[in-house]
């Protein structure tokens, strides 16, 4: 195995998460109805169903009847892609790389769900909890103080934000930085924080530039956080992690 075909496999496990995001906030199976165009309803061919390269083919474009599909479909599955491709080489088969792989899939489906219907679903949510939780039972490369201190911190921090914009900010995004907490530790948390925050000011102002972005429409805060703690898990953490001398 090398990382070449770790990120394939990564771009497949993005493709359902952005399925599983979209689908489970309208509460639709994951099986019925068959993958089909948002627009006219036709079911999909397998063809149509190749992570990154199915987009690219037909040019962001149904082939039928020509509505678009989304530019982010792809970059959820690229970005999940790349998530593997390098925890794989950070981790191979190591818990690390299990960690990255269920926390890329909970944070890819959240980013559809908020970028579609600009809410996090709780059950993607406390799912994500859970799953990291499990897993900080027995695999903790920071002591386990930081996670525990990280996930009340990360939610109070975000809920005093949530007060401070009037409800700009959703509860939703207050939820998952339990799940950040426990996955990055303390320092990742803040770090995550940070970064989110400028990618999603950075976001907004383009958006507000280009006329993309209505009065009343708000930035899916979501996909911002997700980039940002998958970086800080990859990248980030590791070197936390020698800075307390635990291997």
């Amino acid at each position: 195995m090398n990382a070449g075909w770790m990120g394939v496999y990564g771009a497949v496990w993005g493709s359902f998460a952005v399925l599983v995001g979209v689908r489970i906030p309208q509460g639709q199976s994951m099986v019925r109805p068959p993958s089909h165009c948002d627009g006219c309803g036709r079911a999909l061919n397998w063809h149509e169903l190749i992570p990154v390269l199915s987009w690219v083919l037909v040019r962001g474009r149904c082939r039928t009847c020509g509505a678009r599909i989304p530019f982010w479909y792809p970059a959820i599955e690229l970005g999940a892609g790349l998530a593997f491709a390098l925890a794989w080489v950070q981790w191979h088969w190591g818990w690390g790389f299990w960690l990255a792989v269920w926390a890329s899939g909970v944070l890819a489906a959240l980013s559809a769900a908020d970028l579609r219907y600009h809410r996090l679903p709780d059950l993607l949510v406390w799912s994500g909890v859970v799953g990291v939780a499990a897993v900080r039972l027995f695999y903790r490369p920071l002591p386990w103080w930081s996670y525990l201190v990280a996930t009340l911190a990360g939610m109070g921090l975000l809920a005093l934000l949530r007060v401070a914009s009037r409800g700009g900010m959703g509860l939703g995004d207050v939820k998952l930085f339990a799940m950040i907490g426990l996955l990055t530790g303390l320092s990742g948390m803040l770090l995550t924080l940070i970064l989110a925050s400028v990618m999603g000011s950075l976001a907004g102002l383009a958006a507000a530039t280009t006329g993309r972005l209505a009065p009343d429409h708000r930035i899916p805060f979501g996909p911002a956080v997700a980039v940002a703690a998958m970086g800080v898990y990859l990248y980030a953490t590791p070197w936390i992690g020698r800075y307390w001398g635990i291997h």
